[in-house]
């Protein structure tokens, strides 16, 4: 058993424990994404989306580029797309952490209005999961939406 470590002093490596959760906490195992859009605008196929999930310098999950290709229609759902976990961070860390979207239309006229929600489910070893959204947010061309994880 290891013995309790605070989390003051930087120096002393407890915050990587904390961060990774190598003291016996629940740990983040995996992360997906997913888009609801009501009526409004849909998604161009030729729009690529990336997605990131940080709590200060610490990068948890993301993934640089998805759903290029696919056209969102709307109204309707997508997804769950996956995440990738780069740090396995606890659920007390993981609280107040930050998701940032972005749109980047490509090719053609590279434009595109999207009204959409996004919700990000991230799972934890101990079975739970927290879950987060965006609000129905309309973006217009490149744009960068963020939000706060419970």
């Amino acid at each position: 058993m290891q013995a309790f470590c605070p989390t003051v002093p930087l120096r002393s490596g407890c915050v990587r424990q904390l961060l990774k959760g190598d003291i016996g906490m629940e740990t983040l195992e995996s992360v997906t994404v997913r888009f609801t859009l009501p009526d409004g605008d849909n998604k161009d196929d030729n729009t690529r989306l990336a997605i990131r999930i940080t709590k200060g310098d610490v990068a948890i999950a993301k993934n640089d580029n998805f759903a290029d290709g696919d056209e969102f229609s709307d109204p309707g759902n997508y997804g769950p797309y996956n995440l990738q976990v780069q740090t396995k961070v606890s659920k007390d860390v993981y609280r107040g952490s930050t998701t940032t979207l972005t749109i980047t239309p490509q090719g053609g006229a590279g434009h595109d209005t999207i009204v959409m929600n996004t919700i990000v489910d991230a799972r934890f070893s101990d079975g739970t999961v927290l879950t987060s959204e965006s609000g129905t947010v309309r973006t217009v061309n490149a744009a960068t939406t963020i939000f706060q994880n419970p």
